[in-house]
């Protein structure tokens, strides 16, 4: 990715799509950069390391694919939730 005039390699990345006031938020921390060609949809890039959270990403990957999946899949997602 080029990043102020040179690329930069991003060893394990994950790339999610994410709504506009959450990517403001995200853009705030350093593990997060706008990816080419998906960062003008919303994309955004989460360096993956021995310190991830994964149940953000966990989090971000479910709500990403919503944005993209269609409404039977995302009824289907929703039947399989834990009640709570």
């Amino acid at each position: 990715m080029k990043v102020a005039g040179s690329y930069r390699q991003h060893e394990q990345p994950v790339l999610v799509l994410v709504d506009a006031g959450e990517r403001e938020a995200l853009l705030g921390d350093d593990r997060c950069y706008v990816p080419a060609y998906l960062g003008a949809s919303h994309g955004i890039g989460l360096d993956l390391t021995q310190d991830t959270d994964w149940d953000e990403v966990g989090v971000l990957l479910d709500a990403s694919y919503r944005r993209t999946a269609g409404p039977r899949r995302v009824a289907v997602l929703d039947a399989q939730a834990p009640a709570g």
